[in-house]
């Protein structure tokens, strides 16, 4: 790099550049193309999925499927075959009649624990894990890769936009859900996994909530019946 001494129009001069720091760029530099450094890959603010009954407007079929929340969406994913979701109607239909003998247990956890091998009949160990994966509600996508079809598109997509989340007294452990003027029921296996579904989605609802017509005060996360939502 040089430094050009002008005086009167004219050149006198050429000095080095007195400061060989890095603040002065060479030539080759100059005419460098500026490299854009790569973005950090996408990761949702909230991912979670969950196994249980679903079932549609317009339908009386109860039918296990995924439900996964991604960030602001909700996915809703079938099972790859259909001896599990016989499996799983089962084992609920089960679950209805000793809660309908006991009059609704202490504790579902247990009562799903205790009853499952003598209510329903496990022949091999891969209907034992499908079995224990409804039962503790929660799915991790590595350790079910053979039983969710993860590598397709989600039979259902729902923005948690303006959604609308009750309790439905009809029945018992089910949410019923409006998303997109669409109403569907969600059911779970026991009481406790209830609530936690609730806060899950309404925690994703409050982040579809845009910015300029969201208050500084968060939804409450307080589960209600159905007739009080709408």
């Amino acid at each position: 790099m040089y430094i050009y001494i002008y005086r009167y129009r004219y050149i006198a001069r050429t000095y080095p550049c007195p400061l060989p720091c890095c603040t002065c760029p060479t030539a080759d530099q100059q005419h460098q193309t500026p490299t854009m450094e790569p973005l950090p890959p996408y990761t949702p603010s909230l991912q979670i999925s969950f196994l249980l009954q679903t079932q549609f407007e317009h339908s009386h079929r109860w039918t296990p499927h995924c439900v996964e929340i991604n960030s602001t969406q909700l996915l809703i994913r079938p099972l790859i075959h259909s001896h599990d979701e016989k499996l799983i109607n089962k084992w609920y239909s089960k679950l209805d009649e000793l809660e309908y003998k006991q009059y609704k247990a202490t504790s579902n956890h247990q009562l799903c624990h205790d009853q499952l091998v003598q209510s329903t009949q496990v022949p091999n160990q891969r209907d034992h894990i499908v079995l224990c994966t409804a039962k503790g509600l929660y799915l991790e996508k590595d350790k079910s890769l053979n039983l969710i079809q993860w590598n397709r598109d989600p039979i259902k997509k729902y923005s948690l936009q303006d959604c609308r989340i009750g309790l439905n007294t009809d029945m018992s452990r089910c949410l019923r859900i409006r998303c997109e003027r669409e109403q569907f029921l969600l059911r779970v296996p026991d009481d406790a996994s209830v609530t936690s579904l609730f806060a899950k989605i309404a925690c994703a609802a409050e982040l579809a909530v845009p910015m300029d017509s969201k208050s500084h005060d968060p939804l409450p996360l307080k589960l209600m019946p159905w007739e009080d939502v709408m």
